[in-house]
């Protein structure tokens, strides 16, 4: 949030400090200090590997429930495709779509399921405390541009495909995933099976997976608390 009342700012990288001081914030109220995340989500020093098995993860990929299930729909078509070829290039689908706390989401999406109108290769959750499990296992996230999700999906070293976003709050992060080279947007249920058929078939996803390595999630968690710490208590608590 650019608000230039407040005290200290802190913000995930240098371009974003330097887009804050263009507009008018004092450089000195600018903190760079990454961006927190789960410290359950240890990063990854080595690309995940594909063999028989490609592990899809959904995290709310958009704030519409109807997108939602377009989405889910399209994917678990790939699971009818990949089963078809020939046996050296066949593989297993397997997608998890947890919704949350969104219950309307997850009812939805039940019902949906009820209706025989996904594959049997997904499985609908509704909160989870697992995430880091859930995340370790996957081979691509798809999601909304929230920037955890993006740097929890990135820590993990997973490919990250941007599906939706928050309007006037998360329009550029999908820049991020696509500048450091780990993934794609696509915000058209329609063109998402299309896309990550040829995503995993031109073997992009394996290229994804390397790449994901290199970018910079640094965790911010130390430098807040420690400048919450030292703010907190350096009158003696006062």
């Amino acid at each position: 949030w650019m608000d230039k009342r407040a005290d200290v700012t802190f913000v995930p990288t240098e371009e974003v400090k330097q887009d804050y001081i263009k507009k008018g914030f004092d450089e000195r109220k600018v903190i760079v200090s990454g961006f927190p995340i789960r410290s359950d989500i240890e990063k990854r020093k080595k690309p995940k590997t594909i063999e028989n098995e490609i592990n899809i993860l959904m995290v709310n990929p958009s704030v519409n429930l109807d997108k939602n299930i377009s989405y889910v729909r399209e994917i678990s078509r790939l699971s009818s495709y990949f089963n078809k070829l020939s046996d050296s290039n066949k593989k297993k689908i397997n997608i998890n779509v947890i919704c949350g706390r969104d219950e309307r989401m997850y009812e939805g999406l039940l019902k949906e399921q009820k209706k025989s109108t996904f594959s049997e290769d997904v499985k609908i959750h509704s909160f989870v405390n697992n995430m880091n499990e859930f995340l370790e296992n996957a081979h691509i996230l798809i999601t909304k541009a929230g920037p955890n999700m993006i740097l929890e999906g990135e820590r993990s070293g997973t490919s990250v495909v941007i599906t939706g976003h928050i309007q006037g709050q998360e329009n550029n992060n999908y820049q991020y995933v696509e500048k450091n080279k780990f993934g794609f947007r696509c915000e058209d249920p329609s063109k998402i099976y299309e896309k990550l058929k040829v995503f995993i078939e031109n073997e992009e996803v394996n290229k994804c997976l390397k790449n994901v390595l290199n970018s910079d999630c640094s965790n911010g968690d130390k430098i807040i608390a420690k400048y919450i710490d030292e703010v907190t208590f350096k009158d003696g608590g006062k």
